[in-house]
C-alpha cells in the first residue's frame, strides 16, 4: 500500500503529467485504494504513512495541475483509509473541533484532494464521494475521554460532515457542469436528511447568490448616484430594469431552495426548516464577527452544534453572506406564508 502511494507521488511529481501518464497516476491510485480496502484494524501504521503520501500527492498536483481522472479513485482510497487509520491522541479544543485543521488524516486528504481536483465534480467522482461520505464523516471515532467536556460525538460527526460538503461543492469554482437542486436532494439523502438537508438548502443559495447579489448592488449603486446628484428617486429604466432582474434571479434561487426542502415527508420537512432557521442563525453569528474584526474562531451556538463551516464564512466574505442570508430570510418567510406552522407540531 505505501509503496504504491510512494509511485503514484513520484509520478505526481513530474513536471508534467498528460495523456499516458495521467492515465498510469490514476492506475495507481486505483490501485492504492483497493489496497486501502483490504487494510484491517492492525494496519493503523500503514494507513497512517498512506495518507501522508497521498497529502503529498496532492500537494505535487496542486503545484502543477488538477488531479483529474484520478480524483474519483483517490476519493476512493480516503474513505477506505478512514476505517482504519488510528485517531489523534490529543485533545482536541472545543472552539477547533469543525475546523479544517482538527481534521481526521484520511478526511484531511480527501480535502485537499478536493481542493486541487478541478473546477468541475464530474459524475464519477460525485459516486465516489456519495459512496464514502459517511465513513469520511464518522471514522475514527473520538472516544469519550478525548472529547472537550461538553462535546457530543455526534457534533463531531456534524462539523466533519458540513466541512466536507462545503469543499465538495460550495468551495470550488463555478462551472459550467452546476448541479441542480435533484443533485443536492440525492446528496442530501445518502447522508441522512435530518443530518444535512438545512446545510444542502443553503450550500444551494450559496452557488447560486453570486449573480444576485451583484445584481441587486449594482442597481442600488445607481439609486445611491441618483440621489447625490440631487435627482428624482424615482428609478430610470436602467435601475428598474437591474433591481427587476435581480429579484427574478432571487425568487429562482428560493424556489429551488424550497423543491429541496419539499422533497421530503411532511414530518422531516419541518424538523429541517427549523435546522435551516438554526444554521441561518449561526450564520448571522459568523457575520457579526466579520463587522466587528474579530479574528477569533466563530463560537459555536448555544445548541453546541457550530453549523457553519468557518471555511465556507471566510470564502464569502461579509457582502456575499448577507446576500446569502436574505435570500434564506425569503425562503423560510414563502415556506412559512404557503405551508404554515402545524397545531401539533411540538409533536411531529
Amino acid at each position: 500500500l505505501v509503496a504504491l502511494a510512494r509511485a503514484a507521488v513520484a509520478l505526481a511529481s513530474q513536471p508534467t503529467v498528460g495523456g499516458e501518464a495521467q492515465q498510469a497516476l490514476r492506475h495507481l491510485v486505483t490501485a492504492v485504494a483497493s489496497a486501502a480496502d483490504r487494510l484491517d484494524a492492525t494496519a493503523a501504521k500503514d494507513a497512517g504513512a498512506a495518507c501522508a503520501a497521498l497529502r503529498e500527492l496532492c500537494a505535487a498536483r496542486g503545484a502543477r495541475a488538477s488531479l483529474g481522472s484520478a480524483l474519483a479513485p483517490l476519493l476512493r482510497a480516503c474513505g477506505a483509509l478512514s476505517r482504519v487509520a488510528a485517531p489523534s491522541a490529543k485533545a482536541p479544543a472545543a472552539e477547533s473541533l469543525a475546523s479544517a485543521e482538527a481534521m481526521p488524516a484520511a478526511l484531511s486528504v480527501c480535502l485537499e484532494a478536493l481542493k486541487v481536483g478541478g473546477d468541475a465534480l464530474g459524475a464519477e467522482a460525485m459516486a465516489a464521494l456519495k459512496a464514502n461520505l459517511w465513513n469520511l464523516c464518522r471514522y475514527p471515532k473520538l472516544d469519550e475521554p478525548i472529547l472537550p467536556p461538553g462535546v457530543r460525538w455526534d457534533a463531531v460527526v456534524q462539523g466533519r460532515l458540513r466541512l466536507l460538503l462545503h469543499s465538495a461543492i460550495s468551495a470550488r469554482p463555478a462551472g459550467a457542469d452546476e448541479p441542480d437542486a435533484a443533485s443536492y436532494t440525492a446528496l442530501a439523502e445518502i447522508a441522512g436528511p435530518h443530518a444535512c438537508l438545512d446545510f444542502m438548502m443553503l450550500l444551494f443559495i450559496v452557488r447560486r447568490s453570486g449573480d444576485t447579489a451583484g445584481l441587486t448592488k449594482n442597481a442600488r449603486r445607481a439609486l445611491r448616484k441618483r440621489r447625490a446628484s440631487g435627482a428624482s428617486e424615482d428609478m430610470g429604466g436602467e435601475e428598474l430594469a437591474a433591481l427587476t432582474a435581480a429579484d427574478e434571479a432571487a425568487d429562482g434561487i428560493v424556489d429551488g431552495a424550497l423543491g429541496i426542502l419539499r422533497s421530503v415527508d411532511v414530518v422531516c420537512r419541518y424538523h429541517c426548516f427549523g435546522s435551516f432557521l438554526q444554521t441561518l442563525c449561526s450564520l448571522t453569528l459568523g457575520l457579526r464577527r466579520m463587522r466587528l474584526g474579530d479574528t477569533e474562531q466563530c463560537p459555536s451556538t448555544c445548541w453546541g452544534l457550530q453549523l457553519v463551516p468557518e471555511a465556507l464564512l471566510m470564502g464569502l466574505g461579509a457582502e456575499r453572506v448577507v446576500a446569502v442570508l436574505e435570500l434564506g430570510l425569503q425562503m423560510a418567510a414563502r415556506f412559512l406564508s404557503e405551508h404554515g406552522l402545524p397545531a401539533d407540531l411540538d409533536e411531529l
